[in-house]
Formats: structure tokens, C-alpha cells, sequence
């Protein structure tokens, strides 16, 4: 197959992004985004004046005799898993880089970056099958796990069930896992909004849509021929005929698609195989902290 994921590159543009200050700017843009999403119960202490009644626990104050207040504090680590979509659709590129080889250095990026922050991470692949399930894990053996899974050829290409691996993490994941979906979308099947819908309500998601620009858009004029990743049917069509529909039916799927992700709290970014992600991702952390600060406030 002959795939070209350079995460070593992404590493090195990291290093050097990091003596710029801005790969450390994403890695606590990160922090600030995604840590305090939950409170851990680690006590009890004596009720003093100052403390809000509400917050006293009545049945271990009559245990104790003594009035007692639960103490909280935030849960400091996360658990992160990406769920890579590796299918047929994902090996297809109009310029420089595979939807698939793209979306392999994103995963290799962000996964050292949330080891830098010191949360665990963790990867499935799948197409009709999955591919390969590195559990959740912190430390430098975790990143180098996770890069030699997304360098192994055997992992890319085939079929894709998509339900097939989201009831999967329904079963493996707890449920206060982060998942992060990057997948290009296509050639789901036509109930799938019933059980992405399922899954974004059990799971916090956030979609990673990678898309060439061509999937997106249709020529403007001639002879175009069209295959179906999966069955390896081809067909030759006017661009003329087609562009007008393809361009509609595409823009319509993708925000129905974005629609489904807002109405239930999800977010959803969109990546072409050509754009730098690492930007894109800091422009994302900035908005979700912002967020975070408007429901706290």
C-alpha cells in the first residue's frame, strides 16, 4: 500500500513549535479546555460558619455526631481515546496527503500533546472490523504504542461499519471517557443518526471530520470518473450534470451531520488533508475554554 505517515515529522514541527511557545500555548489551551469537567468526592471536614448549609451530608453527620461537609475537587485527569476511522474512504487524496495519512499524524500529534498534559490516551481503529484497541495509558511507552499502531499498513483499508465500532466503545469505554471520531463520514448507512445519536448522548464526542476537497466539492466542467471505494465500481459522468447535485446533496449531508452534533452539546470540527491542523485545534481549545467560562459564570 506504501502509506507515508511522518509522525516523526509532526514530532519535530512540535519541538520546534515548542521553542516558538506555541505547542506549549496548545498543550494549556488544552488544560483550560478540557480539565474541572467533573468534581471528585475525596471527604469529609467539620461544617465551619462560613460553609453553605446545602453542602452539609445530614446522614454522616448523624453517624459522627458531629455536622460534616463533603469536600470536592476537580478531577485533574482525563481519559482520551481516538477512534480512527481507517476504511477505504479514508485512502484518497486530491493533493499531497491520504485522508487517512493526514488524519494519522493529527492522531500522533494531539495524542503526544495530551501526554504532555499528563491525561491518558488511547486508540481503536477500525473498518468492518476493529483494527487494533490500545487502551488508555499515560507515559513516553503510550506514545510509542500509539505510533506504531498508526505506521502499520495492516490496519488500513476494507470495509467500514461504523456501528459495528461505536457499540464497541459502548461495551469497552466507561463512560466518562473523551472520544475524539475522526472519520471522513461517508458511505454511513441511512439510519445513522439514530445511533450516533445514541452515542453522543452516552459519550463526551468530538467529531473530527477529515475531508479532501473533493469530497466536498465536484469539478466544474468535463469528463470525470467517479469509484466507489468499497466496491470498486467505476463511473463516468459530465461535470456539468453533476456538479450542481453532488455540490447540494454534500452541503446538505454535512450540516445535518453538524446539526445532530450541536443539538446534542457535541462539537464538530472539519479538517481538509491539506490544512494545518495544529492551528485549527488552537482555535478550538480557545472557543471550548471560552464556553467552559460562560456555563461556569
Amino acid at each position: 500500500m506504501g502509506l507515508l505517515i511522518d509522525i516523526e515529522g509532526q514530532i519535530k514541527k512540535i519541538d520546534v513549535l515548542s521553542k516558538k511557545g506555541f505547542f506549549g500555548k496548545l498543550v494549556g489551551e488544552y488544560r483550560s479546555a478540557f480539565k474541572g469537567k467533573g468534581l471528585e468526592f475525596t471527604g469529609y471536614r467539620n461544617y465551619d460558619t462560613s460553609d453553605d448549609a446545602i453542602r452539609i451530608d445530614w446522614k454522616a453527620s448523624l453517624r459522627s455526631q458531629d455536622l460534616l461537609v463533603r469536600e470536592f475537587e476537580e478531577e485533574r485527569n482525563l481519559n482520551v481515546i481516538f477512534l480512527f476511522d481507517t476504511s477505504n474512504s479514508m485512502l484518497y487524496s486530491s493533493n499531497e496527503k491520504l485522508k487517512a495519512e493526514y488524519a494519522a499524524e493529527l492522531i500522533g500529534a494531539l495524542s503526544y500533546g495530551i501526554l504532555q498534559a499528563d491525561d491518558s490516551v488511547g486508540l481503536i481503529m477500525f473498518n468492518d472490523k476493529i483494527k487494533t484497541f490500545v487502551k488508555p495509558h499515560i507515559g513516553s511507552k503510550q506514545f510509542f504504542s500509539i505510533a506504531s499502531e498508526l505506521k502499520n499498513e495492516k490496519n488500513y483499508g476494507g470495509n467500514k461499519n461504523f456501528k459495528r465500532a461505536l457499540n464497541f466503545c459502548m461495551s469497552a469505554l466507561s463512560r466518562s471517557t473523551i472520544i475524539f471520531l475522526v472519520t471522513d463520514f461517508i458511505n454511513l448507512p441511512s439510519d445513522y443518526k439514530s445511533f450516533l445519536e445514541s452515542f453522543l448522548e452516552h459519550f463526551e464526542v468530538i467529531g473530527l471530520m477529515i475531508r479532501d476537497p473533493n469530497d466536498d466539492e465536484f469539478p466544474e466542467e468535463g469528463l470525470v470518473t467517479l469509484m466507489d471505494p468499497f466496491t470498486g465500481k467505476e463511473l463516468t459522468v459530465a461535470a456539468e450534470e453533476v456538479k450542481y447535485h453532488y455540490d447540494y446533496l454534500t452541503y446538505k449531508y454535512v450540516s445535518e451531520l453538524e446539526s445532530l452534533f450541536k443539538k446534542l452539546n457535541s462539537d464538530i470540527l472539519k479538517f481538509y488533508n491539506n490544512s494545518d491542523f495544529l492551528k485549527i485545534f488552537l482555535e478550538y481549545f480557545k472557543k471550548r475554554k471560552k464556553k467552559k467560562e460562560i456555563r461556569v459564570f
